[in-house]
């Protein structure tokens, strides 16, 4: 059987010490522009590869110094913020911290002033902090692993993220509502004859009533559930001409119980932007009804310092 070499239907065969039926010649065939095309031929007996004209590079791929691909390779990518992204965005952040700091020491340095005293400097500080706050998490939630290489590094900044933006918004955001609400109490009292005096002590307790829900909200996500750096799959992207598929990876800050916490700050700063949205119109209505409604307030404010 090892002596028999024949030309069968589908091309030359033999048979091997077992008996094995195997070709003689194997034809190495590539698809190219659609059409199916003979690259090489391989001879088994005497374990030569004659490859045919000039369609070797073809068949070696795209690059000719590496083997062909067999299959479509993919590849994982790590996705980050750009740094003229992150350069543009802080240089924003920090002259926008600058004009708060400045704003600062001028309502410190002129807190005796008649004009500022009678729009409560302290109150407006506490304003100027949170704003200070809320452009450093602008910072914050543009550093990732190109800047922090470690992971606790990276825990450290998911925290920094939630912290910095949620105590920012309810310093910034407090400080004006409690301005609000006092306006609106002058305004919308009952007895137009006596004054109503609403000293800052009282805004101060309603800017840290507001505190300390967020802080018993961001201590309870921390303790059960912390922000994480995790890595997100982005939708793939295929290159047809390398057979590439590469997987865009972003990371980001996560954890399992994250859309419960979100869910209950967004639901409490947003309940408390729309009573300030109604107190602003109130206001402002009232106001209307009163053309001295100004002298009003700016004579309780001037009773309340």
């Amino acid at each position: 059987m090892e002596n028999v070499e024949m030309f069968g239907a589908t091309g030359p065969l033999a048979f091997g010490p077992n008996g094995d039926r195997y070709g003689i010649k194997l034809k190495i065939e590539q698809q190219i522009d659609g059409v199916m095309k003979t690259v090489g031929v391989y001879d088994t007996l005497n374990d030569t590869l004659n490859w045919l004209s000039s369609d070797r590079l073809t068949f070696r791929g795209p690059d000719p110094r590496a083997p062909p691909r067999d299959s479509v390779m993919k590849y994982k990518e790590l996705r980050s913020v750009s740094w003229e992204l992150f350069l543009t965005l802080s240089v924003l952040a920090i002259c926008g911290i600058a004009f708060a700091l400045v704003m600062l020491v001028i309502n410190i340095k002129n807190r005796h002033e008649k004009v500022i005293k009678m729009s409560s400097p302290r109150v407006n500080n506490i304003i100027a902090v949170g704003c200070i706050l809320c452009y450093t998490s602008v910072v914050a939630f543009g550093i990732d692993r190109n800047v922090v290489k470690s992971d606790d590094g990276l825990i450290v900044v998911c925290a920094c993220r939630a912290w910095l933006l949620s105590m920012g918004f309810t310093m910034a955001f407090g400080g004006l509502f409690s301005k609000t609400w006092r306006v609106y109490a002058i305004f919308t009292s009952k007895d137009k004859n006596k004054r109503v005096i609403i000293r800052d002590e009282h805004l101060y307790g309603l800017i840290t009533a507001f505190m300390v829900i967020d802080v018993a909200i961001l201590i309870s996500w921390q303790v059960v559930d912390p922000l994480v750096p995790r890595l997100v799959e982005l939708p793939e992207e295929v290159n047809k001409e390398n057979d590439l598929v590469i997987q865009p990876m972003s990371e980001g800050c996560q954890s399992s119980s994250q859309y419960k916490f979100l869910g209950m700050i967004y639901g409490y700063n947003g309940l408390l932007l729309i009573i300030g949205a109604f107190l602003s119109i109130e206001t402002r209505f009232e106001r209307f009804q009163q053309p001295c409604g100004f002298a009003l307030v700016l004579l309780n404010a001037s009773d309340a310092l």
